[in-house]
């Protein structure tokens, strides 16, 4: 069953205007927008940064996790995205067998 409320976006806009008789003219808008039930996301996988550099043995730490590399190599740059955070517990079970 499908329980997500289909998104609403409502936008409105009033203007008015009027004269006088001694030849001033008046004007006045209003615009306006509502949007309710937008979806938002959070991704499933992502990446870990590693701040730093690796240790002597060449690992790197991070929120909990362990990234195996050369020694003394950056770990991670903030434009690095390849080490995803499954992918990760995946080597750290593998490790462990």
């Amino acid at each position: 069953m499908n329980n997500i409320d289909p998104a609403q976006v409502q936008n409105w806009n009033r203007r008015s205007s009027g004269s006088s008789e001694s030849d001033l003219l008046v004007s006045a808008s209003y615009i306006g927008s509502h949007t309710i039930h937008i979806l938002g996301s959070e991704q499933l996988n992502p990446a870990i940064y590693f701040p730093g550099s690796a240790d002597a043995s060449g690992n790197c730490f991070a929120q909990g996790y362990t990234f195996r590399t050369t020694a003394g190599a950056v770990c991670s740059t903030t434009t690095n995205t390849t080490r995803r955070r499954l992918s990760l517990i995946d080597s750290q079970i593998q490790d462990s067998l």
